[in-house]
């Protein structure tokens, strides 16, 4: 078994309404950046082992997960601790400089 994770999140806008709903792509270094334009304070998730902050836009909140230097080490601990048989990143076309330097020190990296 393996754990996946990828380089691009949402803005997700709740409540969710099919068809209705649209969430904006933010990357690892813009995640952070709109909680700070938004005056957001970022939480960390401890059972997800991840960030995430909440903000109101036109009414309507908007809810961001993304990965930190913590949440990628957390992450990359349990892939350690479970014995599991690595790691898939998909959607990496967002460079995050942190997620390659963790990884590339703990693990040895192999691209199929």
């Amino acid at each position: 078994m393996a754990r996946g994770t990828t380089t691009i999140y949402n803005a997700a806008c709740e409540p969710y309404v099919r068809g209705e709903s649209e969430a904006e792509p933010l990357s690892n270094i813009e995640a952070p950046r709109r909680a700070y334009e938004r005056r957001a304070r970022i939480e960390f998730d401890e059972a997800a082992a991840s960030p995430y902050y909440s903000y109101y836009l036109n009414g309507k909140e908007h809810i961001v997960w993304f990965e930190d230097p913590k949440s990628i080490s957390a992450k990359a601990e349990l892939i350690r601790d479970t014995d599991l048989s690595g790691a898939g990143i998909w959607n990496g076309m967002k460079f995050f400089p942190a997620l390659w330097l963790i990884l590339n020190e703990r693990f040895d990296i192999v691209k199929f």
